[in-house]
C-alpha cells in the first residue's frame, strides 16, 4: 500500500515529542518498503541531531514487529559499535478523508543516534 494515501504522516519541519525529547523533523535520508528515516533536530539544542525512523504499520502483526524493534533497541547495552536509542512512540494515521481510527494504519517512531557517515551500506562501501 502506498504511504502517500495517508495524510497523518509526520511532516518535514513538524515538531513532535518522543519521550523526553522535543524534535523538529528534517530531511528524509533513507526509505524502505514501510519505513522512512529522517534527520531530526533537538528543538532545545539544535546542535543535537538524531535519526528518526518512521515505520508504517497496516496490521497488528506489523505493529508488533515495530514495537519489538523499539523494545530491542531500548534493551541493548551501550556499545561503541551500536547506535544509541533515545525513545519511541506510536500514533494512528488519518486517511486522506480525515478519518482517524484507533485501529490501523499506525506509525511507530524510533529516535536514535544519527550516524554521521550514512547508513550501514555507506560504511561498508567505505572499507
Amino acid at each position: 500500500q502506498a504511504l502517500a494515501q495517508y495524510a497523518g504522516l509526520i511532516d518535514v519541519y513538524e515538531e513532535i515529542g518522543i519521550e523526553d525529547y522535543h524534535i523538529r523533523v528534517e530531511e528524509r535520508i533513507a526509505e524502505g518498503g514501510y519505513a522512512f528515516v529522517h534527520v531530526a533536530v533537538d528543538r532545545d539544542n539544535p546542535s543535537n541531531m538524531f535519526a528518526l525512523k518512521r515505520i508504517t504499520c497496516h496490521t497488528r502483526e506489523s505493529l508488533d514487529v515495530a514495537l519489538a524493534e523499539a523494545e530491542l533497541l531500548r534493551n541493548l547495552p551501550p556499545h561503541p559499535h551500536i547506535i544509541r536509542f533515545f525513545g519511541s512512540c506510536s500514533h494512528s494515521i488519518e486517511s486522506n478523508d480525515g478519518v482517524s481510527s484507533s485501529d490501523f494504519p499506525k506509525e511507530v517512531l524510533l529516535l536514535t543516534e544519527l550516524y554521521p557517515c550514512g547508513g550501514l551500506a555507506d560504511a561498508i562501501a567505505a572499507l
